[in-house]
């Protein structure tokens, strides 16, 4: 079976493999480093226009949503460091100190076919979760949940509340 590759305006050379397009991307974060990009198939021609939003706020993100994250990501530490103890952790005084210890990975854009705001994860490689990194969901460019990779609710949960799905 052959590889269906398009080239996008936006995020470059996309390869359908296993139902979803897949590529790289640049993220405006400490490091400024190119993981991977990885989207719901929804159309055989790339994203869908909402994918393209979610991506949009993605690669887009303000240095106060950077903000936020950090301190997203500076609570998950915090709980696992309750969790396990001080022992083979970094100490992470504050949340501008997270991102000497993560190394993002992944960006996930998930089916919206569905949905009505625009949702995207970031997985990250954290110091203080070794054997399967974190992962945050986002919903319109805000952080709304950390788990291990893998753990996190499915956007469609979160969809149309205004408090975030809590």
């Amino acid at each position: 079976m052959s590889e269906t590759r398009i080239e996008d305006p936006e995020f470059g050379t996309l390869a359908r493999r296993s139902g979803d397009w897949e590529g790289a991307v640049a993220l405006p974060l400490p490091g400024g480093e190119s993981v991977a990009l990885s989207a719901e198939m929804e159309s055989i021609g790339g994203f869908s226009d909402a994918q393209r939003e979610a991506a949009r706020y993605a690669i887009g993100l303000t240095s106060e949503a950077q903000g936020r994250l950090a301190e997203t990501l500076h609570a998950d530490y915090l709980m696992t460091l309750d969790a396990v103890g001080p022992d083979d952790l970094p100490p992470i005084d504050a949340p501008a100190e997270v991102w000497a210890h993560v190394a993002p990975i992944k960006l996930s854009i998930p089916d919206h076919e569905t949905l009505q705001h625009r949702y995207f994860v970031l997985q990250f490689e954290v110091a203080w979760e070794t054997e399967g990194g974190a992962e945050v969901l986002f919903r319109d460019g805000e952080p709304v949940e950390v788990d291990i990779i893998g753990s996190t609710r499915s956007p469609g949960s979160y969809d149309g509340d205004d408090d975030n799905g809590e």
